[in-house]
Parts: structure tokens; C-alpha cells; sequence
């Protein structure tokens, strides 16, 4: 259900919190220059539109039905901000029939845009990466975790890696005696101020 101005905060007082992000992308192209768009409609970029611009680089597979891989597909655009070398991903609402593509960002002529795909093999590299990282930064504390949060995309549950849950295998097989929480949601989970709060 969509809902506006909502949110939520959760102070943790006295925590020594490590944080870990998995995307789990894949880039496939380039990042290049949005030529035309309006609203959250992508029309050109690559001399080309929107649609055929993303076909151009789908696996063979996604090519023929691409509006049944959305949910695996995601628009990576740079930060408005020049001093941050960052990348904000942006879903891919929809494919449309005259050649533009919806995106949850609002478009930016002369932004630069790179399509990426999620799928199982590399979402699960990123994970166990990001878990070991993790697993580094905790043995500088000297002692074994409390437990553990985990926020996970709806679009990585057990349904994304045919039945199982291979985000959650990972962090319990690195800690077996650790207890976790967590959610599948759509929301976005993130760390605030002096990271002492998500």
C-alpha cells in the first residue's frame, strides 16, 4: 500500500553498529547522458529510445519479454550532487509501447544513467562479500556479535532464488550462534547521524 509522509526511527543507545549494504547489481552498460525525459518518463539517451536502448544490452532472455525481468532490472543514476560519487538506483515501473521507459526517479536531461540487472549468482557473491566484510570489522571489537538487523528487498526473497533464502544462509552460515531479525519490505532502512540509529 502506497503511503505518503510516513516513517519511522529506532534508537539504539550504546551500540557499536557495523553496517553492511548488498546491492547485488550488475551493470550492463556504460553510464551515459539522458537526452529527453519528462517527468519519470526516460525517453532518449544513446541516440536512441529509452526502450531500445535498455533491449540493446539485456541478456538474450530478457530481450523478448522484458516487462515480466523488472523486477531485476534497475536504473543506476548519478548523484545531483557533484562532490558525491555515488549512485542512486532507480526501479523500472514499466516498459511502454512508444519506446519510453517509467522510472521511480524523476528524470534529468544531461544526467548520466547505467542499466543494471540482479540476478541470483551475483546478488549472492555480493551478499557473502559484504558478510565477510562485516565479519572483519566485528573482530576488530574483540567480542562475538549481539545479533543482528536485516532489512531485505522484497525482490531478493526466497521467491528470487527459486525457494531459499540465500541473503539469510549467508549471514547464518558465517554466524551460526547469532540471532537475527528482519523483514522483506519495500521501504528503505538507513543508518542516521553518528549511525547509533536506523
Amino acid at each position: 500500500r502506497l503511503a505518503g509522509d510516513t516513517g519511522c526511527s529506532v534508537p539504539l543507545h550504546g551500540a557499536c553498529i557495523d553496517i553492511g549494504v548488498s546491492r547485488g547489481w550488475r551493470t550492463l552498460s556504460t553510464p551515459q547522458a539522458i537526452e529527453q525525459g519528462h517527468g519519470y518518463e526516460l525517453r532518449r539517451l544513446g541516440h536512441t529510445s529509452a526502450l531500445r536502448n535498455l533491449l540493446n544490452v539485456l541478456p538474450p532472455a530478457f530481450r523478448l519479454e522484458p516487462e515480466r525481468h523488472l523486477h531485476q532490472l534497475v536504473a543506476l543514476l548519478e548523484d545531483a550532487d557533484p562532490l558525491k560519487d555515488s549512485l542512486i538506483p532507480a526501479a523500472i515501473i514499466a516498459v511502454n509501447a512508444d519506446g519510453c521507459v517509467t522510472l521511480a526517479e524523476r528524470i534529468e536531461p544531461g544526467r548520466k544513467l547505467t542499466w543494471a540487472i540482479r540476478i541470483p549468482e551475483t546478488a549472492e557473491t555480493d551478499m557473502r562479500e559484504t558478510v565477510e566484510k562485516l565479519a572483519r570489522e566485528q573482530e576488530t571489537h574483540g567480542v562475538p556479535p549481539a545479533g543482528a538487523l536485516m532489512f531485505s528487498c522484497i525482490g531478493r526473497s526466497p521467491f528470487f532464488y527459486g525457494g531459499e533464502d540465500r541473503d539469510l544462509r549467508a549471514v547464518t552460515e558465517r554466524f551460526p550462534s547469532m540471532p537475527v531479525i528482519g523483514v522483506y519490505g519495500t521501504g528503505q532502512m538507513a543508518p542516521l547521524g553518528n549511525r547509533s540509529g536506523l
